[in-house]
């Protein structure tokens, strides 16, 4: 029969390629993380932050100024 194909291992695909894009999103949260951090403000928030909105993120902790102690 022509034009069968076994579609059995693009769950197992399809699930290796999401945690790969999840870690590597997760890694890139890390950049604007660590700008925010060096300007006072909180690393798991900028985090969460970066993770979810990379670019937008990174430009946002490039351009806020260093926070001012009370």
């Amino acid at each position: 029969m022509y034009g069968y194909y076994d579609y059995s291992d693009i769950g197992t695909f399809v699930s290796a390629y999401l945690v790969a894009v999840l870690i590597v999103a997760a890694l890139l949260g890390l950049i604007p993380a660590s700008i925010a951090k060096k300007k006072g403000y909180s690393f798991g928030l900028w985090w969460l932050y970066g993770w979810m909105l990379f670019i937008v993120a990174l430009i946002h902790s490039l351009l806020i100024g260093e926070k001012k102690e009370k």
